[in-house]
């Protein structure tokens, strides 16, 4: 069951328009809800180089207080990015899992930013190649990767 309720996370650098960045806060629950720009204003990647450079840059800005109510989380100045996708992953589950199986690799997945991974048809047993093999493929899976 998702979990509905609103969360915010705060302080984030999101991409903008030419390679620039923007300050944001992002509202979402089980999905993107809103994204709250802190200022209209477009930062260029050398203004936020180091550390010092970023502390400078982000105390320019207004803070914004959320009621106490949400659920809030500081992403700390830090650059948001989508996650990645492994296009062509060799997880072995079910079969060969002393090769490599869903649970170690989706959370070495995971540690590398990694949000979907698209397993090879041929990489268990029995191979991916039918909808009953298919089936029983996503019945070994359950609960067992963390990512999609």
């Amino acid at each position: 069951m998702s979990d509905k309720s609103i969360k915010i996370l705060k302080n984030v650098f999101l991409s903008a328009d030419k390679n620039k960045l923007k300050i944001a806060d992002i509202q979402f629950s089980d999905r993107i809800e809103k994204i709250i720009y802190r200022t209209s204003k477009d930062l260029d990647w050398k203004e936020i180089d180091s550390a010092e450079k970023r502390n400078k840059v982000v105390h320019q800005f207004p803070k914004f207080e959320y009621s106490s109510n949400l659920k809030i989380y500081d992403g700390e100045f830090l650059v948001l990015i989508p996650g990645g996708i492994g296009s062509h992953v060799h997880f072995n589950t079910p079969g060969f899992e002393d090769r490599d199986d869903f649970e170690h690799g989706s959370t070495a997945a995971a540690w590398g930013g990694v949000t979907t991974v698209i397993d090879m048809p041929c990489t268990s047993l029995p191979p991916v190649t039918n909808k009953n093999n298919f089936e029983l493929k996503l019945n070994a899976l359950k609960n067992r990767s963390l990512v999609d």
